[in-house]
């Protein structure tokens, strides 16, 4: 497998895109953090997008489009936004400008 961790973090991903992998991500439900990061320098970008199941706005996007040198983009400031004791499923995808090439899913996973 392709292993992906750092302390605090939890609920990760990983997509592929013709046989390499483009991009981790990781939901951190203590501060409702998300993380993306290009792990390929071929001029894709990378996004972790959260649905929730609660009413209002339950949709959350991290774009990473800085590049595979700039390492980890944080996505904070939703903790106000995502209530605690639902659940988000997640999805990790790489984009070609505005052209999604691949996508995984996982979840659902806790917000508290």
């Amino acid at each position: 497998g392709h292993p992906i961790s750092f302390e605090g973090a939890n609920n990760c991903g990983f997509v592929t895109y013709k046989g390499y992998v483009r991009g981790d991500a990781c939901f951190r439900p203590s501060g409702d953090k998300f993380y993306v990061l290009d792990t390929d320098a071929d001029g894709y970008s990378v996004q972790l997008r959260g649905l929730g199941n609660w009413s209002g706005t339950p949709g959350f996007m991290c774009v990473d489009n800085s590049g595979h040198a700039a390492g980890w983009t944080v996505c904070d400031g939703w903790s106000s936004v995502i209530p605690e004791g639902y659940e988000l499923v997640l999805w990790v995808t790489v984009w070609n400008g505005n052209t999604e090439l691949a996508a995984e899913q996982w979840g659902p996973t806790s917000t508290s």
